[in-house]
């Protein structure tokens, strides 16, 4: 059932498809006068009545509909004042991948729904900049935002264990969505922001990678705080290694591995596994494979 926040309710219907039909049918009668917006509860029912009149949109973007279904899964979604469009001709303007989502997690969402604009307005929808997740964060005063942003998101693929996402080597794990993000790095920003401030000004880091070290220094640092900054202090100095120490062979693989434009996650990976190799006390004679999956942690 549609639920009005702030406007009439439908009177007098008791079948919810005339209710819906009847409710549409008013606001569409009213935008005709004069646009207005009207914060709706918008049930799967209503998002399906707004999608059968979604002549003309844009193509539906799968990655979208999936990160807003995690949103809303999540109880990330909220009311932010962003709206559905529906033109005086009664045609979806936009806010098709919300009401597709909403369709399907089965939830009700809130949300502001405008009426009465031209249909030729659907072409001047979306002109400003993105936000990223990046700027959500600096918004949340976040230093090196932009590290912190990519940092967290790794982090968040390496506790589902997963190396790759949706379009990258036939796997269909969905990425963490910007909300998604920003609640992993709030949740963990001392960390965080401690491995940034350790690592972000250090040269061989910057070279080789930011977001792949300051990740594995937050996931080591929590198994091992003392050996963790014993360990990243030789791999940014490089000073007194043996020829078969693991530190040693693994700034020489970053060197090596350069030209081949790794992921984050296939460094991280890396850089995990000969972090594994030194606390064996084991020594290193030939390159440690990667496997494509990130190892269990030894302490």
């Amino acid at each position: 059932m549609l639920q009005v926040v702030n406007g009439p309710a439908p009177v007098k219907a008791t079948d919810t498809t005339h209710r819906q039909m009847s409710w549409f049918g008013e606001r569409i009668e009213k935008g005709r006068v004069a646009p207005f917006v009207e914060i709706v509860t918008i049930t799967p029912e209503i998002a399906k009545r707004l999608l059968e009149m979604n002549d003309g949109n844009r193509p539906l973007s799968e990655r979208l509909v999936q990160e807003i279904v995690a949103d809303i899964e999540h109880g990330f979604w909220q009311l932010n004042g962003e709206t559905i469009i529906v033109s005086k001709d009664g045609l979806l303007n936009d806010g098709q991948h919300r009401l597709e989502a909403i369709v399907r997690t089965g939830r009700p969402v809130q949300s502001a729904v405008m009426f009465g604009v031209s249909r030729d307005a659907r072409m001047t929808v979306d002109m400003g900049k993105q936000r990223t997740t990046a700027n959500f964060l600096a918004m949340d005063g976040a230093a090196y935002a932009t590290s912190a942003a990519a940092v967290a998101r790794l982090l968040i693929q390496h506790s589902k264990g997963t190396m790759y996402f949706a379009g990258s080597r036939g796997t269909n794990s969905v990425p963490p969505t910007k909300q998604e993000i920003r609640t992993y790095y709030n949740k963990h920003k001392k960390q965080i922001s401690s491995a940034l401030g350790e690592l972000a000004n250090e040269q061989f880091i910057k070279t080789f990678g930011i977001t792949p070290f300051v990740a594995a220094y937050v996931i080591l640092h929590r198994v091992n705080s003392v050996e963790c900054g014993v360990f990243f202090q030789r791999v940014c100095d490089g000073a007194n290694l043996k020829q078969d120490d693991p530190i040693l062979w693994l700034r020489s693989r970053m060197t090596t591995e350069r030209k081949n434009r790794l992921r984050p996650s296939e460094k991280l990976e890396i850089i995990l596994r000969h972090w594994n190799r030194w606390r064996k006390g084991g020594k290193v004679t030939a390159s440690i494979r990667r496997e494509g999956a990130f190892p269990e942690i030894i302490k």
